[in-house]
């Protein structure tokens, strides 16, 4: 008996021993199973979704906007019901990144729900994204019917229709109008709480405009006069291009040449045959801004005239701002543009037109091109500016011996002729043949007023200096006082010129976004010396290299406008004498590539 009770104990160790090892291999069958259905299943890739979406409101239809950011979309997939049966139609995208858009029509009045599966070019689909709106019917019909136009309004290449009673949401309808070559032209156009919106003019500029429903109810006739349609957002730049009004057979026009300072390519939407752009600024004439500066009594200025190589836009990319980028870029989209040329890094377009290089659609200007960049390039007498509106101790009496200045009513600098001048009752020998300019067209005659007597070069604000493709300044100046004159006190510091680039001149703050950054440039040791009076011109070079804007990645301050031109070097004492006057001239005012 009690052998019996000791086998029955040890069974049931047996048992409670073996029974962990038994759900151990029902555990491992179990994951072996599961392992095996993980590896049988397929990896699921999906493609990228819409970022955006809207269902517009129509009669009877409904138009789906998309918008796609990825270029990996192929075309997006619009599910919705329509009379209780499941439909779809495709938004085609072709690996482009923008916004599409499709109508869909022959909806019964109802409110809709799109869900919107976007599929790359390897079939892969998107997550759903689910867009709601609503298509109108009869009833938002008869609300319209016989209700006049209540006001036109015609602005740049916008003029909105506007009623009475207009609806509380977005409407699709249709404009029907004849333009001026007699063609009738259909405009599907939204219409909300102001009226109707019309941004695509089918071609041609509209006479006469009626507004339509889809089952051709009439709302109104509305006459527009069709030589107030276009207001020019660019006359200077298009006058520029020879083209003053819209009678200037915009039809014709095949090319265009935009400045380094456009702020808007709005106007590139009237020229439908327009198919080469230059965007260098490159033979316009007349076409830079102008900076007045007006204080101590002086008025002067700087700027028009031409683009000049040594100029480049003054923004840094974070702050360049050109508006209606999309107009340009559906032109290249479109292939409506052949040719366009471009100067890389001067109007942050690199990106937008980095596609179009290799097709060779866009042509790209490089460093060394000798017609756009040349080694050296001459500061033209447009940028000259009179110091004394900086500070009254800068007066200095200024001529020029060429054929642009004076500007028309301003008096600020006056003419001489430099084959026959007199200083003091001296004839001088101005030595002309020592100039890169012999001709004698370009020098600029300092008659010393003030102890601080400066002129400047300055750029209009649009612009600065670019001094990473030009890093040096280079001058000649010669002195036509005699050595006597120039030997008393003080005076031999005005043969001593202080080069001082700034990004304002002072008192004029508001000429630069990015504050005054400015830096001396001395001549210690390098000047005019006795015997060179009257006898040699000096050449001095200056090192533009401190105004490095382009440093951490364009984001510095130092962004050069100006350049003024301190003969006096801020004397301790000078006063003037008109028997005795301090006479200096300087030309042949240039940068250059190399020192």
């Amino acid at each position: 008996m009690r052998k019996n009770i000791i086998s029955l104990v040890s069974l049931r160790r047996l048992f409670w021993l073996l029974l962990p090892l038994c759900g151990l291999c029902f555990a491992c069958s179990d994951m072996n199973e599961l392992g095996n259905r993980f590896l049988d299943r397929e990896e699921i890739l999906y493609a990228e979704k819409a970022d955006s979406a809207a269902a517009n409101a129509g009669f009877k239809r409904i138009e789906i906007q998309v918008h796609i950011k990825s270029q990996r979309v192929d075309f997006v997939r619009v599910h919705f019901t329509r009379n209780a049966r499941a439909d779809s139609v495709d938004i085609q995208v072709g690996s482009r990144s923008g916004t599409f858009s499709r109508i869909i029509e022959d909806m019964p009045a109802s409110e809709y729900l799109f869900q919107l599966v976007s599929f790359d070019k390897y079939g892969n689909r998107s997550l759903p994204y689910e867009v709601s709106g609503k298509a109108v019917g009869d009833n938002f019909l008869n609300m319209l019917v016989n209700r006049s136009l209540s006001s036109v309004d015609i602005s740049g290449t916008h003029m909105t229709i506007g009623w009475g009673g207009a609806p509380s949401y977005a409407l699709w309808s249709e404009v029907i109008y004849t333009n001026t070559s007699g063609q009738t032209v259909t405009v599907i156009v939204p219409a909300d709480e102001t009226g109707t919106e019309i941004t695509d003019f089918g071609g041609g500029l509209p006479e006469y405009t009626t507004l339509f429903l889809p089952d051709e109810n009439s709302i109104d006739t509305l006459r527009v006069d069709a030589s107030n349609l276009i207001i020019f957002r660019e006359q200077g730049i298009l006058a520029a291009n020879g083209i003053v009004s819209p009678a200037d057979a915009l039809d014709n026009v095949r090319k265009l040449v935009y400045p380094l300072h456009t702020p808007s390519f709005m106007d590139l939407y009237y020229f439908p045959n327009l198919d080469s752009l230059d965007l260098t600024g490159y033979g316009l004439k007349n076409v830079m801004p102008s900076l007045l500066y007006n204080r101590n009594s002086v008025q002067t200025m700087c700027g028009g005239g031409s683009w000049q190589p040594f100029m480049r836009r003054v923004e840094k990319p974070a702050d360049m701002r050109i508006a209606n980028l999309d107009i340009l870029q559906n032109l290249l989209e479109s292939g409506q543009l052949k040719w366009l040329r471009y100067i890389p890094g001067t109007m942050e377009l690199d990106q937008l037109l980095e596609p179009y290089v290799a097709s060779g659609t866009v042509k790209l200007v490089q460093d060394d091109d000798p017609v756009f960049f040349p080694n050296e390039v001459y500061i033209e007498p447009q940028f000259f500016v009179k110091g004394q509106v900086v500070d009254n101790n800068w007066e200095m009496e200024n001529y020029y011996s060429g054929d642009y200045l004076p500007r028309p009513g301003y008096s600020d600098i006056g003419k001489f002729n430099p084959g026959s001048e007199t200083v003091n009752g001296d004839p001088v020998n101005l030595h002309l043949e020592q100039l890169i300019q012999s001709d004698g067209k370009n020098i600029y005659k300092c008659i010393i007023r003030k102890q601080s007597a400066s002129f400047a070069m300055n750029l209009p604000k649009e612009y600065m200096y670019d001094s990473q493709r030009y890093g040096y300044l280079k001058f000649k100046m010669f002195c036509g006082s005699s050595a006597e004159t120039m030997s008393a006190s003080n005076y031999g510091e005005f043969l001593q010129p202080w080069i001082r680039p700034m990004n304002y001149m002072w008192n004029f703050g508001g000429n630069s976004a990015y504050g005054q950054q400015n830096w001396d440039v001395s001549f210690s040791s390098d000047r005019i010396n006795a015997a060179q009076i009257r006898t040699e011109w000096k050449e001095y070079t200056v090192d533009m290299s401190p105004n490095n804007w382009w440093a951490n990645d364009n984001t510095s301050n130092r962004r050069n406008r100006c350049i003024v031109f301190n003969i006096g070097h801020e004397a301790s004492s000078f006063a003037y004498d008109g028997n005795n006057q301090v006479i200096l001239y300087i030309a042949d005012i240039r940068l250059s590539k190399t020192p």
